[in-house]
């Protein structure tokens, strides 16, 4: 636990790619966050990108390989934001130095290793809190206290879209400056795709909401073998075009999309349509540029609720940022760490996910369904 819960958290930021550049570095700059995060160090591979990170938002310590920095500089916690192939090499690097972590999505490769992690966190008696935390969002638990009610009756089936044309074409990403330099290939390799970067959403929303899944089917392939980022060509060595389909069990089921196409309007990214015997439910955001940030639960046709209150780890300055929701998994976890909480029926959850997954392309490769056989008590 944080010595003095009143002071700010001491924290290193791992990872300098456009999710830290776009959303991380720009919430913890605000004057609220710096009360509660201190942001003493950062770390990326390249080397300049962390000191021109550190120097631009003037942050005391920078490196470029994580054990010096968890060596070298006085910090509390462990922020992980790299690919996902290294977080659990850098969880596990974290954990063992002693330090608190959180890990954005999604947690690690396979739930093995995700399994590794949260027994080290366990055994060391440290914090661990993995994105996304989809639970933290009102509407989400709004809409969770509704179906339990019996506000649609018994359901029969749901639909979680997640599609998302790719990261080469993100404005982080162009222009000849030294921060735009950041090459998305990863994303098309072994460990990367739609799924494990957009997709986990859904499947974090639906297990939410539903339950764990039980078992897991799937059509998955390559629909575009080639992208193409500034001069380089990138050969897409992952499946870029994915449907999961969910079994809950006593016959309830669910479609959940992970594709490179362009998400629609009527029901856009991260839309969640929840059909019951006595109604429709949908779930989603009002504003188009966060649509992670739901905002409306409607009752199809009966009543809709909508929320301007983002809860106590989004206060409005931050709702206007972007990638909201990043920020409040981390708000939560900076609270898990300052009040001694130890949360790890989310990392359980983020575990099951993985499972689903992993699952997932193997029902695909097979053409058979898969159990999944980790769960998780929310």
């Amino acid at each position: 636990m944080n010595s003095n819960p009143s002071s700010p958290l001491t924290v290193g930021l791992v990872g300098l790619g456009v999710l830290s550049q776009r959303s991380i570095l720009p919430h913890l700059m605000l004057a609220d966050a710096r009360r509660v995060v201190n942001l003493r160090a950062v770390c990326d591979i390249d080397g300049e990108r962390s000191r021109q990170v550190a120097g631009h938002y003037g942050i005391p310590e920078h490196y470029a390989n994580l054990e010096d920095m968890l060596h070298s500089a006085a910090i509390e916690a462990v922020l992980i934001c790299t690919p996902i192939h290294a977080h659990h090499p850098n969880a596990l690097a974290a954990l063992s130095a002693g330090k608190h972590v959180y890990v954005q999505k999604t947690l690690a490769l396979t739930a093995k290793d995700a399994e590794e992690i949260l027994s080290e966190a366990r055994r060391r008696d440290l914090v661990l809190v993995a994105s996304p935390q989809q639970l933290l969002n009102p509407a989400r638990q709004a809409a969770r206290r509704l179906l339990a009610d019996g506000a649609i009756g018994p359901v029969y089936w749901a639909l979680c879209p997640t599609d998302y044309p790719g990261p080469e074409g993100e404005r982080h990403r162009q222009g000849d400056a030294p921060l735009n330099q950041i090459d998305p290939s990863w994303y098309y390799r072994p460990g990367g795709g739609p799924v494990m970067n957009m997709t986990v959403y859904a499947l974090h929303a639906l297990t939410g909401l539903l339950g764990p899944v039980q078992r897991v089917n799937a059509m998955s392939s390559v629909r575009q073998p080639s992208r193409r980022w500034k001069d380089h060509d990138i050969a897409v060595q992952v499946d870029d075009n994915t449907l999961l389909q969910l079994d809950f069990g006593s016959g309830v089921f669910a479609i959940a999309s992970g594709s490179a196409a362009y998400p629609g309007r009527g029901v856009g990214w991260g839309h969640l349509c929840i059909y019951g015997a006595a109604g429709t439910m949908e779930v989603y955001s009002a504003n188009p540029a966060e649509p992670n940030l739901a905002s409306v639960v409607e009752l199809v046709g009966a009543k809709t609720y909508r929320f301007d209150d983002f809860g106590p780890y989004l206060p409005p300055e931050h709702a206007r940022l972007g990638d909201p929701h990043v920020y409040a998994d981390i708000r939560h976890f900076v609270e898990c760490v300052t009040s001694g909480q130890r949360l790890y029926d989310y990392a359980a959850q983020a575990i099951h996910v993985i499972d689903v997954i992993e699952k997932g392309y193997l029902a695909a490769r097979l053409g058979q369904s898969q159990a999944i056989e980790r769960t998780f008590q929310l």
